[in-house]
Formats: structure tokens, C-alpha cells, sequence
């Protein structure tokens, strides 16, 4: 199975740990260092919501049809989550005609994996829901606050309206004791940050959830500022 495409070079389902000097911000339209748009300056984020939408345009061929036929949204809402899609992937997945769109080059090397992202995060609920079902009571999750701060309410709300009678436990681990918690049994799943090493995954069944590339703003004047991008390890 192939990793899901980021761009035409890099794989998606890899976290990039890169320094990027000077970050290019949306809402200036230039390299910005302002602490009010310090977090979309650090932070490009593909979420699944993008993969259904661009699904859901790929297969109608049409954003109107797409949104009110398909997703039930507003077509210029919808309009603006593909835009926004392109932007963090830095590459057009549709040509735009006035009644019609069609994929790029680009866009049909990615929805054959968005695709396959989104048949394993439903594969992943089902697990998870055929798991409460057998009995249990009780899901023990391991939680990385520093990563899923922003989904996880949204993630155990949506799973409480789904699975009322299961509790949910968290466990702020780091990764290395999630890992080990998973091995011993004593979580049923984990949110972890993929480990540099596949090794340490032997074993266990890995989904990518949330893609971040890390960059760190400094002033104009600063030493590293004279350099265009630096890549720390």
C-alpha cells in the first residue's frame, strides 16, 4: 500500500520536523511574526474532513451538486474547505470550469489515497465499536494533550453520542509508555506521534489522523534568520 501523497515528492503520512524561518502568513500575505498568528504560522494541517469533502467534489464533479446533494453543506462553504485544501498541500487538485471541475495530475494521485485513508479511519471505527459491544465498559485511550488538544473533545463527543454506555479513560502518557500500554493490553488505543523508527511500531496497526509541519518564527535580526529554511533532526 502506498502513503497517502502530500505533495508529487513528499508522503503525507510522514510528520516533516522542519525550522522554517520567516513563515508565510494568510492573513498577512507575508513572512510574519505576530503572536495572534503565531499558530497558522506554525501549523499546516490536513484533517480528515478535507478528504471527504474532496471526495465527495471528485465523484459529483461538481461543487454545487457535491454540497447539497452529497454533504449537505453550503456550496461557497464547501468552496472555501477545497481552497483551503490546495493551500496546505501547496498544489491545485481541480481545474474549475463555470459547471464543472476536474482533477489535476495532482488531484488524482491524491484521491486514490485519500481514499485509502478514509476506508482505514472507518476500518478503525468499527473496531472500536465492535470492542464496546463484546462487553467492555470501559475504553482506555492513550492521550498526547500537546497534539490532540484541538480534535479530542470534538472526537469524544462525537463517540459518547455513538457509545453512550462506554466510559472513556484518559491517560496523559508520553508516547514510549502508550506504545508499552498498548502491547500489555492495558489501553485499547492510543494517539501517538509516529516514531522515527517504523520498528517500533512491529505489531501494532498505525493510522494517520493529523498532519503538522513545526515552524519556528524569529526576528529579522536573529543569526538564523539569514538562512532561507534549516531542517533540524
Amino acid at each position: 500500500m502506498s502513503p497517502l501523497i502530500w505533495d508529487l515528492h513528499a508522503p503525507l503520512d510522514e510528520f516533516v520536523h522542519a525550522v522554517m524561518v520567516g513563515s508565510r502568513c494568510r492573513s498577512c500575505e507575508r513572512p510574519c511574526f505576530l503572536p495572534q498568528h503565531a499558530q497558522q504560522a506554525y501549523l499546516l494541517t490536513v484533517e480528515l474532513r478535507h478528504l471527504h469533502y474532496f471526495l465527495a467534489v471528485a465523484d459529483m464533479e461538481n461543487i454545487s451538486r457535491a454540497a447539497t446533494h452529497k454533504l449537505h453543506v453550503s456550496q461557497p462553504s464547501l468552496s472555501r474547505q477545497i481552497r483551503d485544501l490546495e493551500d496546505e498541500l501547496g498544489v491545485r487538485l481541480l481545474e474549475r470550469t463555470a459547471k464543472s471541475v476536474s482533477l489535476t495530475e495532482a488531484g488524482r494521485a491524491f484521491l486514490l489515497e485519500a481514499r485509502v485513508v478514509l476506508e482505514h479511519a472507518d476500518e478503525a471505527v468499527r473496531k472500536v465499536r465492535a470492542l464496546a459491544n463484546q462487553g467492555d465498559t470501559e475504553l482506555h485511550i492513550g492521550d498526547w494533550p500537546i497534539a490532540t488538544a484541538r480534535m479530542m473533545p470534538a472526537i469524544l463527543r462525537a463517540y459518547q453520542k455513538a457509545m453512550p454506555k462506554v466510559r472513556v479513560k484518559l491517560h496523559d502518557w508520553p508516547n514510549e509508555q502508550s506504545l508499552a500500554g498498548l502491547r500489555d493490553r492495558r489501553l485499547q488505543l492510543a494517539f501517538v506521534m509516529r516514531p522515527p523508527k517504523s520498528g517500533v511500531l512491529r505489531g501494532l496497526h498505525f493510522e494517520t489522523l493529523r498532519l503538522e509541519r513545526i515552524r519556528l518564527a524569529v526576528a529579522p535580526t536573529h543569526r538564523l534568520a539569514r538562512h532561507a529554511q534549516r531542517f533540524v533532526s
